[in-house]
């Protein structure tokens, strides 16, 4: 027995929805893990983030269009007289950035809301070379401050000297996710297998 154009239509759309929800889904839980990674997996509550956040404006306080709001964003962030410190008699005259490259290594924790950062930069003045210290900063309000510069700590390396990497995110944040995607596909996959069954049903039944 022939399907008429109407079962059809209604087989198809049965079989649309299943797969519209599951597209949702997936979208949705991208957005989420998305969110989870850029919240706590990024440099925006980690020292060795603020540290090079921090160096990247004193870098721009000699760059031409942006020195004014950079050494503000010093000040707001840190100590501009440790700024001045870094930089000493290096600073671009030519209206570029001070330094061409910037690395930071993975801090070391004292205590909960401090933290000992290494830290290497390269000079953009010819001849001037490399700089290498440890930056101390404390977290207070939610965000971490530069307040101290100490001289360089040989427990202390930024990783292109032997010191440890800054990783972007935990190894369980990413298992985390790979594990919430791999849930939410296995039940993507079920309601699309169940959409068919329930079509291949169907059409059984219309042609008894």
């Amino acid at each position: 027995m022939s399907i008429s154009m109407a079962e059809m239509q209604r087989e198809v759309a049965e079989l649309r929805r299943p797969f519209k929800v599951a597209l949702l889904a997936v979208a949705i839980t991208f957005v989420l893990v998305g969110g989870l990674i850029a919240a706590f997996g990024t440099g925006a509550d980690r020292p060795e983030g603020a540290a090079e956040r921090w160096l990247s404006d004193v870098s721009d306080t000699t760059r031409k269009g942006v020195l004014n709001d950079a050494r503000q964003r010093v000040a707001d962030d840190g100590d501009p007289a440790i700024a001045q410190a870094i930089i000493g008699e290096h600073a671009d005259k030519d209206e570029k950035t001070t330094f061409t490259a910037i690395e930071v290594g993975h801090a070391r924790r004292s205590e909960p809301n401090s933290a000992q950062v290494p830290i290497l930069v390269s000079y953009r003045a010819e001849g001037a070379g490399n700089y290498e210290a440890t930056l101390v900063l404390n977290k207070i309000d939610d965000r971490w401050r530069v307040v101290a510069l100490l001289p360089l700590d040989a427990t202390l390396r930024v990783p292109s000297e032997g010191g440890g990497s800054v990783a972007n995110a935990t190894f369980g944040l990413y298992a985390g996710a790979v594990v919430v995607g791999g849930f939410v596909t296995l039940g993507a996959s079920l309601l699309v297998r169940k959409a068919g069954s329930h079509r291949l049903h169907n059409a059984a039944a219309t042609s008894v």
